[in-house]
């Protein structure tokens, strides 16, 4: 049995508005585990970082985020070895190393990082569509910008001010998990979500997550 989810799942249930910046990484030897090049003080990042270079994309992962009901020590006795069989069995040709950190640096070429995107992309459609097919009576439509910041949802109106949704929050995870892998400052990630009424094709309810944050 695999020790953890896969990277795109584990991602997505792991990883909520994180923040992003520069990013730098340390080799290891492939049987050496995360807890054996563990910090000085023990420490874990829990940041992610991403490193968009000319040729190549760096992204690095705090270890825990992958613990799926799953102690984070157990994570962290992992080795390189391992997190690459995973990372391989998701299809993907990237190259996993550990850092000091209880960190993993996830390496690949440019065109491989546009497939990882593209594929985040596609999460976000059929999350989406799963919702529209589920709360039919509720969403009709969903739109979105190439950036995932503003999203146009045509909904019943009616149906939306007498029935309880995690559509917001759903799309919050999402677009702030591609947000932060497309490498936005902290400072410029939010979601819009605009309600359109079907039948008046009027905005009637927006939520802007920068008001959360306020």
């Amino acid at each position: 049995m695999r020790k953890h989810k896969t990277l795109i799942a584990s991602l997505i249930l792991g990883i909520f508005w994180v923040s992003s910046c520069s990013s730098s990484s340390t080799n290891s030897n492939a049987n050496t585990t995360a807890t054996d090049v563990a910090n000085d003080d023990g420490e874990s990042s829990d940041e992610i970082e991403v490193d968009e270079g000319l040729l190549t994309t760096e992204i690095r992962i705090p270890l825990c985020l992958f613990a799926d009901g799953t102690d984070c020590d157990d994570i962290l006795k992992m080795t390189e070895e391992e997190l690459q069989a995973d990372i391989d069995a998701d299809g993907f040709d990237i190259d996993v190393t550990l850092n000091s950190d209880n960190t993993a640096t996830y390496r690949m070429s440019r065109g491989e990082y546009d497939r990882f995107m593209k594929k985040l992309k596609g999460d976000v459609d059929k999350a989406i569509q799963e919702t529209i097919n589920t709360e039919s009576n509720i969403y009709k439509s969903v739109t979105y910008d190439d950036d995932l910041q503003e999203f146009k949802a045509v909904v019943n109106r009616s149906e939306y001010e007498n029935s309880f949704s995690m559509f917001n929050f759903g799309i919050l995870i999402f677009a702030g998990l591609y947000q932060t892998f497309a490498g936005q400052n902290e400072s410029d990630r939010y979601v819009i979500i605009r309600y359109i009424d079907e039948k008046t094709n009027e905005e009637f309810d927006t939520y802007d997550s920068r008001e959360d944050e306020s």
